[in-house]
């Protein structure tokens, strides 16, 4: 199957890091559980304050982001 260009791109950028992807049951993973599950539960989710400039500012000082 062919990726899409997108998908393609993410698949370049992930191949590059160093992670491990493990799967835990939804019993075991309660916060993120109830996070995806109750809509009322949303909110919690939302970036609030200058956390993305923050972020942003930190990745043009880093070497491997560039």
């Amino acid at each position: 199957k062919k990726l899409s260009p997108k998908k393609a791109r993410w698949q370049d950028f992930l191949a590059e890091l160093d992670y491990v992807i493990e799967h835990r049951p939804g019993k075991a993973n309660v916060v993120a559980d109830a996070l995806s599950r109750k809509a009322k539960f949303a909110s919690i989710s939302t970036v609030l304050g200058d956390l993305p400039t923050r972020i942003k500012e930190g990745l043009g000082h880093d070497p491997v982001a560039k």
